[in-house]
């Protein structure tokens, strides 16, 4: 597995203290407001899912931990994805409430969640605040080094995606996760300078969406006139450009 987001989170231990001390202020401020709900489950049922997803994942033994207890792929898809559903409904609620920094906080927590399942060969089924976290990164830093970890690690999270995210069936839908989590990829790919980065993000945008392959390269070659990127970088992007503005006039 990659590197994880060191300036994000990089353990399990630091998404649950994320998580935690969003979560506390998020259930401060419903308890002070008390707004009605009928359907919506609670911010204090939530937070007790999240803390016993957190009890259950960090017993778990991972390869680089002495954990006690072992279990297989499938089971650690459903943990993992019963935590980042608590998360994502947590940072709805914060939204909701437009506490905004915990709501971030609640997304860079899934980012660890993900590093955990991603450690432990499962697959990612609930993508959005991981997605949210990963878009705030790309324009999080200039740092190339930086803007390289963060590139392979969403490639981590591409491959580790499930067949309900991949099948990207909902096409209309601009902020789909399939789509976000290439473009960002592919954006800091570019930033960080690597043509190696470059080639697999590319590769792997263009066979997930070819159908926008033309324009994300023609606004690449806009961007490295604009930022006067080095001649290494823009030869890349030049050559996924001319081949597929080819492919859309043929």
């Amino acid at each position: 597995m990659s590197e994880s987001p060191a300036s994000a989170v990089s353990s399990l231990h630091q998404a649950e203290k994320l998580a935690s001390a969003a979560s506390d202020a998020v259930q401060e401020t419903w308890r002070k407001r008390k707004p009605v709900t009928n359907t919506q489950v609670t911010p204090d049922q939530l937070r007790e899912g999240i803390d016993q997803f957190f009890q259950i994942a960090g017993a778990i033994r991972t390869s680089d931990d002495d954990a006690p207890y072992a279990i297989n792929n499938e089971d650690v898809t459903q943990i993992g994805d019963y935590g980042l559903s608590l998360i994502q409904d947590m940072a709805a609620w914060a939204g909701q409430m437009e506490l905004e920094a915990q709501r971030r906080q609640l997304d860079n927590s899934a980012l660890g969640i993900a590093a955990w399942i991603i450690a432990n060969k499962g697959e990612i089924r609930t993508a959005h605040s991981i997605v949210n976290a990963i878009a705030e990164l790309a324009n999080s830093t200039r740092d190339p080094e930086i803007l390289a970890s963060y590139a392979k690690f969403t490639g981590d999270v591409i491959d580790s995606c499930a067949n309900i995210i991949t099948r990207d069936l909902e096409k209309t839908d601009p902020l789909r996760p399939w789509r976000l989590l290439q473009f960002n990829r592919a954006i800091m790919a570019t930033r960080s300078y690597r043509p190696e980065l470059m080639r697999q993000a590319y590769d792997a945008f263009v066979q997930a969406l070819p159908e926008e392959a033309p324009g994300f390269f023609r606004e690449g070659m806009n961007e490295m006139e604009r930022l006067g990127y080095p001649e290494h970088v823009r030869e890349v992007v030049q050559e996924y450009f001319d081949e597929w503005t080819r492919r859309a006039m043929n």
